[in-house]
């Protein structure tokens, strides 16, 4: 898929500097956080939505992910809504999402489309449900095998629905399920910093790839929106995270292939979290573990509460943060 580029324009009280990626966490720091936020003045612990962080109510943060695979593009629906989205680039100009529901549900996600490996890797931490337009047999006994709960319209018939448009569904049909998630990322708490090392305060974060327009993401008070995606929610948090990816079969009859992202193991990648910007590292220890991303000092980041886009790079990305 060739070298991507990303840009980070940023705004600092004075002088130029440039920070490069993390170079990785150290051993046995510390995963994503406990799911629940103290309150100081009962020091009761409140629970956290675990794909967004807030607080929310005990009934609700026990509540499953539902993960629904999408085209992306301007005909999508649904996304706005997502916890998390996943932003993926399997080549020809083509982009897929990975959206997931926790904390709110829209009626209807649309174009539903076929599973891919990258799926069960990401959500079998999750131990959620993938809603998808099934796909090939070898993709489906992957996500057979993981503790994922896979809906098609086959196997779930009641929750999808097709129209003109295409393969819509409603995530809350699916809810039941799933089982209680653990908590996505490394939530910050009020006062606390986003990185112990590295962080400065961003204006934008733009995203270039061979065969894709280009991507920016501008800070707006601390909420990061797409004009070139609009479709994408209102995020608390951007992670543009490097990885590897392959070609996979989709059928051997016809030779169609695809380009999947390999999520597990460790690279680089450039956070956006309120304000502030930080180069960074990630780890994924295998297919059960959750990915943590960690500073240049090798402490976990505490992301802020909300809404989070990942957008999965091509390694080899060369990012830099400058002012």
């Amino acid at each position: 898929m060739g070298l991507a580029a990303v840009v980070l324009a940023l705004a600092t009280a004075c002088s130029s500097a440039t920070t490069s990626l993390g170079s990785g966490p150290t051993a046995g720091a510390t995963p994503p956080g406990s799911g629940t936020v103290r309150d100081t003045a009962s020091s009761s612990p409140l629970p956290q939505a675990p794909l967004t962080g807030r607080t929310t109510t005990q009934a609700a943060s026990v509540r499953p992910v539902v993960a629904v695979a999408l085209v992306g593009g301007a005909g999508v629906v649904g996304v706005a809504a997502g916890d998390v989205v996943y932003e993926a680039y399997p080549g020809a100009g083509q982009v897929r999402l990975t959206v997931l529901y926790q904390s709110s549900f829209p009626p209807l996600a649309s174009t539903v489309t076929t599973t891919v490996p990258t799926d069960p890797v990401l959500l079998s931490p999750l131990r959620g449900v993938l809603a998808s337009a099934g796909g090939s047999q070898g993709f489906l006994s992957q996500l057979a095998a993981s503790p994922v709960v896979a809906a098609t319209p086959q196997s779930r018939p009641h929750a999808f629905t097709l129209s003109a448009a295409g393969l819509a569904v409603s995530p809350s049909a699916l809810v039941s399920l799933g089982k209680q998630p653990p908590p996505l990322l490394s939530w910050r708490a009020p006062g606390q910093g986003f990185a112990v090392v590295g962080a400065r305060t961003a204006l934008s974060v733009a995203v270039s790839l061979p065969g894709y327009p280009t991507l920016t993401f501008a800070s707006h008070g601390g909420v990061w929106t797409s004009a070139q995606q609009p479709w994408l929610p209102a995020a608390a948090n951007v992670i543009v995270q490097e990885v590897r990816y392959k070609t996979a079969t989709v059928s051997s009859r016809t030779g169609l292939t695809t380009q999947i992202a390999l999520l597990d193991g460790r690279g680089s990648c450039v956070a956006a979290s309120g304000t502030e910007v930080v180069g960074c590292s990630w780890l994924k220890a295998g297919p059960a573990a959750l990915t943590t991303y960690f500073d240049a000092s090798g402490t976990p980041l505490g992301f802020a509460p909300g809404r989070t886009v990942v957008l999965l790079l091509p390694v080899g990305v060369g990012a830099g943060v400058s002012s």
